[in-house]
């Protein structure tokens, strides 16, 4: 086996599939070895819990422990003992013209491997900066990572133009290691935080009154993240908490008013 089919391999091993409540699949990565995963925001919605599908088929439960809506990235914590961190590159060093992989999980195909090279290394859409690609990235791809030839997660794959022949963007992974910096710096106590999905405030500890406890930073009342009762759906949850729809132009996929992105194919709205 020569040394990228090795590295492949590892890469496949740090992931996982994300079950989307329309039966797509969604792409993640364990960032350290204690179950911690990186994907994106429209990946797992507004919802706390979710459940994922490791490389060995062994499937876990998994919660939300940050996320950002601007740039589209989430943190999730799951349940195994322990995990095989992918190795994080320097976003900031990467070239126009480098050559670099995608694995994630298209149309239901899992850990599926493309190529392409990096088209623009800051490209600015809307305020944020991304990594442009032509690398072929389908519903599936989005929350998997951007691999360049050292076997480095530059990139996180979150968004493409729809009407484009492989125009496909990637947050920088430099973006989100503040992040990780300070969620790994709290570990311990990690699953028993709470992370405000209105406010974005994560924290251990609320505002208490007799009735409930409120989020500290804006008020909002707690919301366990607790497993969803077999006799309802993940469709039926995810709705409660929607307040209108925004259909995709590209699939045709429903999605929370206020997203972005789309939930099935990343396209960007």
């Amino acid at each position: 086996m020569d040394d990228i089919s090795i590295t492949i391999e590892a890469i496949k091993e740090s992931m996982v599939v994300i079950k989307l409540p329309n039966e797509g699949r969604g792409s993640g990565f364990f960032v350290n070895d204690k179950g911690l995963f990186i994907t994106n925001k429209h990946t797992v919605e507004l919802d706390t819990f979710i459940k994922v599908r490791l490389y060995n088929e062994k499937e876990v439960e998994s919660i939300v422990v940050y996320a950002d809506n601007d740039v589209d990235f989430a943190f999730c914590l799951a349940d195994v003992n322990q995990s095989r961190a992918i190795l994080l590159g320097d976003s900031n060093t990467v070239k126009e013209g480098e050559p670099v992989l995608a694995v994630g999980h298209p149309y239901g195909y899992d850990f599926t491997v493309s190529k392409g090279i990096i088209s623009c290394k800051k490209r600015n859409v809307k305020g944020i900066n991304y990594i442009q690609t032509d690398v072929p990235i389908n519903p599936g791809n989005s929350g998997g990572p951007l691999i360049n030839i050292r076997g480095e997660a530059v990139g996180i794959n979150t968004w493409v133009v729809g009407e484009a022949d492989n125009m496909s963007f990637a947050i920088p992974i430099n973006t989100v290691k503040g992040v990780l910096s300070y969620l790994n710096s709290v570990h311990p106590k990690l699953a028993e935080m709470y992370y405000c999905l209105i406010c974005g405030y994560l924290s251990d500890e609320f505002i208490k009154t007799s009735k409930a406890e409120y989020c500290k930073n804006c008020g909002t009342k707690r919301i366990e993240k607790k497993k969803q009762p077999e006799s309802e759906s993940t469709e039926q949850s995810v709705q409660k908490v929607k307040v209108g729809l925004k259909v995709c132009p590209k699939c045709k996929t429903s999605n929370d008013s206020s997203a972005n992105f789309c939930k099935n194919c990343g396209h960007k709205f």
